[in-house]
């Protein structure tokens, strides 16, 4: 995803870094935001616009525009999918829950059981599964969505994609961004998984 209300770009890279190889223009005035793979198609929410973008996944074409379902959120962050439904999440602990075809499912509210007085203010999404290679959670966890928490530079959240209670909290020892001047934006911003690999991609502001 990306930001500002200016043209965008969304990139498709190698795994090891070398190179962009794909980039698209997101249209004037639109700011957009998070973004998931779902169905052979890229879907990517916009921050105000209540507009769900899609993109052809190898050409990174735009080829459709939908409204938020009925009782969509009032702003689009995070998006994720678990090839069935889509996750999505506007900055509070909500996450609501959409069909292939963008129509409201339900919602969850993630609750840490050991606080559960504690707003958790959820920002980038990504599921995880447990199928194939998932890395450490395959052990005990099957269907986890991991969350950025907003204003954090260095932990992530990791709810249950059914009851929404925090199973874990990823804790980084230091800031990933040390050397990075600007401290207010020395935060953790997005997070992608690699399931062949078991790695989290994680960027910054």
């Amino acid at each position: 995803g990306t930001h500002h209300n200016r043209n965008k770009y969304s990139f498709k890279a190698n795994f090891t870094g070398k190179v962009k190889k794909r980039s698209t223009c997101v249209k004037t005035g639109e700011f957009a935001e998070g973004i998931a793979l779902h169905n052979n198609k890229l879907l990517q929410l916009t921050y105000h616009s209540h507009k769900v973008l899609v993109y052809d996944p190898n050409e990174l074409d735009l080829v459709e525009s939908h409204a938020y379902p009925s009782g969509g959120p009032g702003e689009g962050w995070g998006l994720t999918s678990d090839n069935k439904s889509l996750y999505v999440s506007d900055g509070s602990n909500e996450i609501q829950m959409w069909s292939s075809e963008l129509e409201q499912l339900g919602s969850l509210h993630a609750v840490d059981p050991l606080r559960p007085s504690t707003m958790l203010r959820l920002n980038d999404l990504q599921h995880i599964s447990g199928d194939g290679h998932q890395g450490n959670f395959s052990r005990s966890h099957s269907n986890l969505i991991i969350a950025n928490l907003l204003m954090s530079d260095r932990c992530l959240a990791a709810v249950d994609a059914q009851s929404g209670l925090v199973e874990a909290y990823i804790v980084f020892p230091d800031s990933l961004w040390p050397d990075n001047p600007n401290k207010v934006l020395n935060i953790l911003n997005g997070v992608a998984f690699d399931p062949e690999t078991g790695l989290f991609l994680l960027t910054g502001k």
